[in-house]
Formats: structure tokens, C-alpha cells, sequence
């Protein structure tokens, strides 16, 4: 009987997977840097992040990213991903499951704000939003003041986001500075916002009881049981 040829077999294929960003071995490199050299002894892990991401070694643009994480950080038990990995480590779940959770949550939360702001990320790259302003204008006076805070937090380098220069909500002058910080794909930004919030979520969860089920408020409404006729029968 002939042999059949499907079309994963009827071609040739590569025979090793590229390392395009980390090349391993004995010494892994990012992006053609020595990491237990040149990177571990003059760089933190938010240059070499951004590094691996941009193929760019720029020193005032890893401190803005340092500074966009450390705002972008907070993520609450009021928060979905949170409260869905809080529940994970209720549930006695281990800490792989915990994180798996966090991490799923907050991606795709950090999705949702991307599509939102598809029209937008070119506009914030030159920093000219012209008559989109309104539409990513802040809505509250506590948003308008984080982000205050976090123009006095980049000091001389908010220069390098002009976007700023406009009343942002919150989630709008994080992704600014983000891009400002050389992240312009949609995989890049959701990277970051995801990579910014994993720590604290984590940590939200990790600091309740493990299995504690019992322990969750489970406010449900007032209700009354009633046998059925089958029931009684």
C-alpha cells in the first residue's frame, strides 16, 4: 500500500527554532547583551524588559517605563483579575494556579483598555490628539490629580510624552508614556500593563488563607424553601 503524503510532510521545514530576543547558553544575551555581564552589573530589570521589547538600550526611556509600572501597579480586590485569583487561592488552589489566573485576568483586562484605545496609539505617539482629546479627556477629578502626579513623577522627562500636555483620563497618559517609552504594538502595550499589575495581584491574593472557602462573604439574598408537590408526594 502507497504511502500517503500530507502537506506537513510534502515540504521542507527548518530544521533548529530561531532565537530572535534571548539567546541562551552559558552566558544568555538579550538583544546581543551580555545579561550576567553588561546587563546584571549596570542595568535593572525594567532596562532589560524594555530592551528585550524595543532592541533599544535607552537609559532615560527605562526610567519613564519604571515610573508608568510603579503607577499602573495597583491592582485591587475590587478588580476582577484580583478578586478571580483571590478566590483561585480560597478554592486551595497552588500558587502556579493563583498566578495562571492573575496573569489570564489581567490580560485580558489590559486587552480591553488596548481595543479601547485602538484609534488613539499612533495619535499618542506624536502626541498630537488633535479632536480625539475629548473622547480620552478625564472623567473624574481623583483621575485628573493621578495624573498630575504622575507628570510631576517623570519631572523633565515628561517632555518625551507630549500627549501630557492634554487632561488625560488615567489609563490614556499611562499608555502615553508607555509608547513615548518606544512599546507601539498592541502586544507590547498589553505586555506591559499586564507586567506592571502581576506582582500586586498576586500579592493580594497570597496574603488570604489557603482553602478557606468559608471565609468569603457570600451575600446572598434572603430566601425561603418550599416543598413541591412532587416533593410531598
Amino acid at each position: 500500500m502507497a504511502q500517503t503524503i500530507g502537506p506537513i510532510e510534502d515540504r521542507a521545514w527548518p530544521e533548529a527554532v530561531a532565537a530572535r530576543v534571548v539567546e541562551p547558553g552559558a552566558r544568555p544575551r538579550v538583544q546581543g547583551y551580555d545579561v550576567y555581564g553588561d546587563a546584571a552589573k549596570h542595568y535593572g530589570f525594567t532596562t532589560l524588559a524594555l530592551l528585550g521589547l524595543t532592541g533599544e538600550l535607552d537609559a532615560e526611556a527605562a526610567e519613564m517605563f519604571d515610573v508608568a509600572l510603579r503607577f499602573a501597579s495597583p491592582a485591587s480586590i475590587a478588580e476582577a483579575p484580583t478578586h478571580a485569583a483571590m478566590l483561585a487561592r480560597l478554592c486551595g488552589a497552588r500558587a502556579a494556579g493563583v498566578i495562571g489566573v492573575a496573569a489570564t485576568g489581567l490580560a485580558e483586562q489590559s486587552r480591553r483598555v488596548l481595543e479601547e484605545h485602538e484609534p488613539v496609539i499612533v495619535r499618542l505617539a506624536t502626541g498630537y490628539l488633535n479632536g480625539m482629546a475629548a473622547r480620552y479627556a478625564a472623567r473624574t477629578d481623583e483621575e485628573r490629580a493621578a495624573v498630575s502626579d504622575l507628570r510631576a513623577a517623570l519631572g523633565p522627562r515628561c517632555a518625551r510624552v507630549p500627549a501630557l500636555g492634554y487632561d488625560l483620563r488615567f489609563d490614556t497618559a499611562l499608555l502615553a508614556v508607555f509608547v513615548a517609552c518606544g512599546l507601539r504594538s498592541a502586544e507590547q502595550l498589553e505586555l506591559a500593563l499586564t507586567l506592571a499589575r502581576l506582582p500586586l495581584a498576586c500579592a493580594e491574593a497570597f496574603a488570604g488563607p489557603v482553602g478557606a472557602f468559608a471565609s468569603y462573604p457570600m451575600n446572598l439574598p434572603p430566601f425561603s424553601y418550599r416543598a413541591t408537590e412532587s416533593e410531598d408526594a
